[in-house]
Protein backbone atom coordinates (compact mmCIF):
# COMPACT_ATOMS: atom_id res chain seq x y z
CA UNK A 1 0.00 0.00 0.00
CA UNK A 2 1.29 3.65 -0.89
CA UNK A 3 1.37 6.21 1.72
CA UNK A 4 -1.70 8.18 0.12
CA UNK A 5 -4.00 4.97 0.13
CA UNK A 6 -2.99 4.67 4.12
CA UNK A 7 -3.54 8.09 4.62
CA UNK A 8 -6.94 7.68 3.17
CA UNK A 9 -7.55 5.01 5.08
CA UNK A 10 -6.73 6.48 8.02
CA UNK A 11 -9.46 9.66 7.03
CA UNK A 12 -12.06 7.20 7.17
CA UNK A 13 -11.23 5.05 10.34
CA UNK A 14 -9.91 7.33 12.95
CA UNK A 15 -13.04 9.35 13.24
CA UNK A 16 -15.07 6.30 13.15
CA UNK A 17 -12.99 4.83 16.20
CA UNK A 18 -13.89 8.64 17.96
CA UNK A 19 -17.67 8.11 17.17
CA UNK A 20 -17.80 4.44 18.44
CA UNK A 21 -15.30 5.64 22.03
CA UNK A 22 -17.83 8.49 22.21
CA UNK A 23 -21.07 6.64 22.28
CA UNK A 24 -19.41 4.59 25.70
CA UNK A 25 -21.46 4.98 28.83
CA UNK A 26 -18.49 5.70 30.31
CA UNK A 27 -16.40 7.98 28.21
CA UNK A 28 -16.81 11.22 30.29
CA UNK A 29 -16.41 11.36 34.55
CA UNK A 30 -17.24 14.20 36.67
CA UNK A 31 -16.66 14.78 39.77
CA UNK A 32 -18.72 16.85 42.11
CA UNK A 33 -16.47 17.97 44.44
CA UNK A 34 -19.55 19.30 46.89
CA UNK A 35 -20.93 16.09 46.91
CA UNK A 36 -18.18 14.16 46.66
CA UNK A 37 -19.50 11.77 43.87
CA UNK A 38 -18.45 10.32 40.92
CA UNK A 39 -20.61 9.93 37.84
CA UNK A 40 -20.00 8.57 34.34
CA UNK A 41 -21.73 10.25 31.40
CA UNK A 42 -21.55 9.88 27.48
CA UNK A 43 -19.80 12.44 25.51
CA UNK A 44 -23.79 12.57 24.05
CA UNK A 45 -24.95 13.25 26.92
CA UNK A 46 -25.30 16.76 28.68
CA UNK A 47 -24.16 16.49 32.04
CA UNK A 48 -25.90 18.39 34.67
CA UNK A 49 -25.04 21.79 36.52
CA UNK A 50 -22.62 22.66 34.14
CA UNK A 51 -21.62 25.67 33.03
CA UNK A 52 -20.32 24.40 29.67
CA UNK A 53 -22.03 21.87 29.20
CA UNK A 54 -23.05 21.72 25.55
CA UNK A 55 -18.96 21.21 24.60
CA UNK A 56 -18.94 17.99 25.27
CA UNK A 57 -21.72 17.10 22.99
CA UNK A 58 -20.36 19.49 20.29
CA UNK A 59 -17.49 17.69 20.49
CA UNK A 60 -18.83 14.01 19.64
CA UNK A 61 -21.60 15.80 16.56
CA UNK A 62 -18.05 17.00 14.98
CA UNK A 63 -16.75 13.97 15.47
CA UNK A 64 -19.85 12.73 13.47
CA UNK A 65 -19.69 15.64 10.97
CA UNK A 66 -15.50 14.49 10.65
CA UNK A 67 -16.62 10.93 9.43
CA UNK A 68 -18.87 12.43 7.32
CA UNK A 69 -16.90 14.38 5.55
CA UNK A 70 -13.50 12.00 5.46
CA UNK A 71 -16.31 9.40 3.83
CA UNK A 72 -17.32 12.13 1.28
CA UNK A 73 -13.86 13.29 0.56
CA UNK A 74 -12.14 9.93 0.16
CA UNK A 75 -15.29 8.69 -2.47
CA UNK A 76 -15.91 11.99 -3.95
CA UNK A 77 -11.94 12.92 -4.18
CA UNK A 78 -12.39 16.45 -3.35
CA UNK A 79 -9.03 18.24 -1.92
CA UNK A 80 -11.49 20.64 -0.85
CA UNK A 81 -13.29 18.42 1.55
CA UNK A 82 -10.22 16.90 3.01
CA UNK A 83 -9.21 20.70 3.99
CA UNK A 84 -12.87 20.70 5.92
CA UNK A 85 -11.81 17.15 7.60
CA UNK A 86 -8.63 18.99 8.74
CA UNK A 87 -10.09 21.49 10.55
CA UNK A 88 -13.53 20.30 11.49
CA UNK A 89 -10.97 17.62 13.25
CA UNK A 90 -9.25 20.31 15.10
CA UNK A 91 -12.64 21.74 16.00
CA UNK A 92 -13.45 18.68 17.56
CA UNK A 93 -9.91 18.05 19.72
CA UNK A 94 -10.56 21.77 21.16
CA UNK A 95 -14.32 21.12 22.13
CA UNK A 96 -13.52 17.70 23.93
CA UNK A 97 -10.41 19.73 26.23
CA UNK A 98 -12.25 22.44 26.68
CA UNK A 99 -14.56 21.07 29.56
CA UNK A 100 -10.64 20.36 31.39
CA UNK A 101 -9.43 24.13 30.98
CA UNK A 102 -12.98 25.69 32.52
CA UNK A 103 -12.75 24.12 35.52
CA UNK A 104 -14.86 24.68 38.44
CA UNK A 105 -16.48 22.64 41.32
CA UNK A 106 -17.92 20.46 39.14
CA UNK A 107 -14.43 18.38 37.58
CA UNK A 108 -15.24 17.15 34.03
CA UNK A 109 -12.62 14.39 32.57
CA UNK A 110 -13.76 13.30 29.03
CA UNK A 111 -11.89 10.27 27.98
CA UNK A 112 -8.41 11.46 26.56
CA UNK A 113 -8.27 9.41 23.64
CA UNK A 114 -11.29 11.11 21.47
CA UNK A 115 -8.99 14.16 21.06
CA UNK A 116 -6.06 12.12 20.45
CA UNK A 117 -7.86 10.26 17.56
CA UNK A 118 -9.11 14.14 16.55
CA UNK A 119 -5.67 15.32 16.12
CA UNK A 120 -4.51 11.98 14.47
CA UNK A 121 -7.37 13.04 12.14
CA UNK A 122 -5.85 16.23 11.75
CA UNK A 123 -2.48 15.18 10.71
CA UNK A 124 -3.84 12.64 8.52
CA UNK A 125 -5.71 15.05 6.86
CA UNK A 126 -2.97 17.38 6.56
CA UNK A 127 -0.49 14.95 5.32
CA UNK A 128 -3.36 14.08 2.41
CA UNK A 129 -3.22 17.61 1.34
CA UNK A 130 0.37 17.88 1.43
CA UNK A 131 0.31 14.67 -1.05
CA UNK A 132 -2.64 15.92 -3.06
CA UNK A 133 -0.54 19.01 -3.47
CA UNK A 134 2.64 17.64 -4.76
CA UNK A 135 0.64 14.95 -7.25
CA UNK A 136 -1.18 17.96 -8.44
CA UNK A 137 2.24 19.76 -9.17
CA UNK A 138 3.72 16.93 -10.93
CA UNK A 139 6.88 18.92 -10.47
CA UNK A 140 9.96 17.12 -8.97
CA UNK A 141 12.77 18.73 -7.42
CA UNK A 142 15.89 19.19 -9.64
CA UNK A 143 19.13 18.22 -9.00
CA UNK A 144 21.38 21.27 -8.92
CA UNK A 145 24.14 21.61 -10.89
CA UNK A 146 27.65 22.40 -10.89
CA UNK A 147 28.20 24.22 -14.04
CA UNK A 148 31.85 24.13 -15.46
CA UNK A 149 32.94 27.07 -16.93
Amino acid sequence: MNKQKILKLLLIVLPVMAVLLATTVDSVMVFDSNAGSVQYYSYFSLIPGLGVQMVVPMAAILCIVSTVLAVAAVALKKNGLVTAVKWTAFAAATAAVLPVVFRGETVVVPNVLLPVLMLGEFVAAFLLNKENARESSGKTGERIRKQHS
